[in-house]
C-alpha cells in the first residue's frame, strides 16, 4: 500500500524558486511535478 500525504508549502519552495528565476527562461509548457517521486514507482 502506498501512503500519501499533501505537501507542505516550503517543500514546493525550490520549485517555485526555480520557476520564479532567470534559469527557467526556456522552460515553457512543462508540468513541474511535486510528487516526491511518487509517479516514478
Amino acid at each position: 500500500m502506498i501512503r500519501t500525504r499533501l505537501g507542505l508549502p516550503k517543500e514546493l519552495i525550490g520549485a517555485a524558486v526555480f520557476l520564479a528565476s532567470d534559469a527557467s527562461e526556456l522552460v515553457t509548457g512543462h508540468t513541474v511535478m511535486c510528487d516526491d517521486g511518487y509517479l516514478a514507482v
